[in-house]
């Protein structure tokens, strides 16, 4: 018996060919859906905005329950604390004078003896906060978000 190679002219299998043709247009698809889902990136930066406000809030009452603890040792009565409170909110302050966070500056003018109470060697600060945020896109502002908050800070002494 001879080896007698069989010459086979036949075209490329039907299966290669549609599988090509499902590959383009699947990829057709998937750029074209990512070209036209720009909204879904808008919603991300309002939900970014908004997290920067929870955040600032979260530092803010870090920085003014460190400062009460801070001004409340030895504080024998509400005037004495708040001369204390005043001096220890300096110390937030960067080299050209502002605030580490700005909201620091609204409790300066809240510091008074009908904010502050002293109990059982515990001091209770009254302070109404307003945090202001606004997201910025190619130089105008696309969203401004504002919170409102009122909250009692408890220091012992």
């Amino acid at each position: 018996m001879e080896n007698v190679l069989i010459d086979k002219k036949a075209g490329v299998s039907i299966a290669v060919v549609l599988l090509v043709i499902a590959t383009i247009i699947l990829s057709s698809f998937a750029i074209f859906s990512f070209i036209t889902k720009q909204k879904n990136v808008e919603e991300v930066i309002y939900g970014n905005s908004l997290q920067g406000v929870y955040a600032k809030e979260s530092l803010l009452n870090f920085y003014i329950q460190e400062i009460g603890d801070r001004s409340a040792k030895g504080a024998g009565f509400e005037l004495e604390f708040i001369n204390n409170f005043k001096i220890e909110l300096e110390r937030y302050k960067d080299a050209d004078e502002n605030y580490l966070l700005s909201e620091l500056g609204q409790l300066n003018n809240q510091l008074n003896e009908e904010s502050i109470k002293l109990e059982n060697n515990q001091i209770s600060a009254n302070f109404d906060i307003e945090i202001k945020d606004k997201t910025l896109r190619d130089g105008k502002e696309i969203l401004s978000a504002s919170y409102k908050y009122a909250k009692t800070f408890k220091f012992l002494t």
